[in-house]
């Protein structure tokens, strides 16, 4: 007797790149934990490429015996992390659907089988992005400081200078994400001893989370320190959300704080998809803010993040490569804007899940490097993508900021017998001339894609 009922179809082949640059470790569990998080899609359905930007002697031998199952691809050199993911894409050509997989993310249980059935439900459809959440559970730390000005050329408003934080007795200084009312990072070796940020940005109010540890007790407590450079002020501390804030009060010197116990701590957003601005800049939807159900609606999204996507073939083919002159940065939503400008969609799926270890691998948003490459690639991003309106008021808005930053910095305090800080001036002038050296290049590269565009700008800003 013959079965003629139909057989089920296969799995689609996935194929998953891992990117490796001098961080053995990192690499290597991150494929652990991707193998026991994958652990029910088919195996045989499943191809994982680890594509070695570099790495010290032994990670050949030690991917081979902890990860047999990832084939791994020497770059011959640091190709950054667009060069990277096309060499692991064109290794991966079998494969229907490419993920993309950061060295510091960890995906859930269950991770994959929803983003695949969003992606394979609509052939428009280019991208599924996961719900990603910082790595880690943070305390939501706030800081209400009367600001005042500081003397000289500095014409910000100041309250208090956030200095350090400790849980349970642990330094988590360098894990502390600013969220607002905060200058931003800044360092002084001397008085200080390291980074700080002084808070009165747009008013008293300032909100940092603060990473909770893995394994602190109960009675764990949260301190931080503080200072206050211009004079002793008194800063309302509270913890969670309405909390009892306790009044301290910060001095010249570096001092810390009891805020109270080390709790509520919460699941705080990373990325759920990539948001166009009115002003043609992008950010990470949800960033930094607590994980209370807000995002677990799926959606259509304007872009994706390379931390943790997964990407179709057929978009591959018609919108990339990456661009590997970014070298790092903006690279996904380069490709992002492209593909939307060829009429591909990106999909939202909260049912899968990504935890990420922000920035492990470059060191974090107060690295200079990471400030340089961003400030750049945005501006090339903007000028191969963006209306010329918008590429072209980027542009002239770093010209200003160089010239603002020249004369007041420099100028004005050589004028008056001051010593010059050129910092400031320096930093801009170096994006601006690595921006020009390849304009001519992200040009031509406009050119191409508008003849090919399907979406006018319009469309995008209104629908993005």
């Amino acid at each position: 007797m013959t079965d003629d009922s139909p057989r089920p179809t296969p799995a689609p082949l996935v194929g998953v790149v891992v990117v490796n640059y001098h961080s053995p470790e990192l690499t290597i569990g991150c494929l652990e934990r991707l193998r026991a998080a994958t652990s029910s899609w088919p195996a045989d359905r499943l191809r994982v490429v680890v594509v070695d930007n570099g790495s010290g002697p032994g990670f050949a031998s030690d991917l081979a015996t902890r990860a047999p199952w990832a084939l791994r691809i020497e770059a011959g050199a640091n190709l950054g992390f667009g060069g990277a993911c096309n060499l692991g894409i064109a290794a991966l050509a079998e494969c229907e659907h490419i993920v993309l997989l950061n060295n510091d993310a960890t995906p859930e249980p269950g991770w994959l089988e929803p983003l695949v059935e969003a992606i394979e439900a609509d052939p428009r459809v280019g991208a599924a992005t996961p719900k990603v959440l910082l790595e880690g559970r943070f305390l939501r730390l706030t800081i209400d400081a009367p600001t005042t000005r500081r003397r000289g050329a500095d014409p910000r408003d100041l309250g208090v200078q956030l200095c350090g934080a400790r849980v349970g007795g642990i330094d988590v200084s360098a894990g502390v994400e600013l969220v607002g009312g905060f200058w931003g990072w800044e360092v002084d070796a001397t008085t200080i001893g390291g980074a700080f940020a002084w808070t009165g940005n747009g008013g008293s109010d300032a909100m940092a989370l603060v990473p909770v540890p893995d394994g602190v007790g109960g009675d764990a407590r949260l301190e931080i320190r503080l200072a206050s450079a211009l004079q002793p002020v008194v800063a309302k501390l509270g913890l969670g959300v309405g909390g009892v804030a306790v009044a301290v009060t910060a001095g010249e010197q570096p001092a810390w704080f009891d805020v109270g116990p080390a709790a509520p701590a919460y699941d705080v957003v990373n990325n759920t998809g990539t948001v166009l601005l009115a002003d043609g800049a992008s950010a990470d939807r949800g960033y930094l803010e607590v994980d209370d159900g807000r995002y677990d609606s799926p959606g259509d999204v304007f872009g994706w993040s390379g931390t943790a996507v997964l990407l179709s073939r057929r978009y591959l083919d018609d919108a990339g490569p990456f661009d590997e002159r970014f070298f790092l940065y903006y690279e996904d939503v380069d490709l992002s804007w492209r593909g939307r400008l060829l009429g591909w969609t990106y999909r939202y799926v909260p049912a899968s899940v990504v935890r990420h270890a922000h920035s492990a691998t470059t060191g974090g948003s107060r690295s200079a490097l990471v400030r340089h490459l961003a400030d750049r690639n945005r501006l090339l991003t903007l000028t191969k993508n963006a209306p010329a309106g918008l590429a072209a008021a980027a542009v002239a808005g770093l010209v200003a900021d160089l010239g603002r930053a020249a004369g007041r910095d420099v100028v004005a305090r050589l004028a008056t017998g001051r010593r010059p800080v050129t910092h400031h001036a320096v930093a801009s002038a170096r994006v601006l001339a690595a921006f020009l050296t390849r304009a001519p290049t992200a040009l031509a590269d406009r050119r191409r894609l508008r003849r090919r565009a399907v979406v006018s700008d319009r469309q995008l800003f209104t629908n993005g």
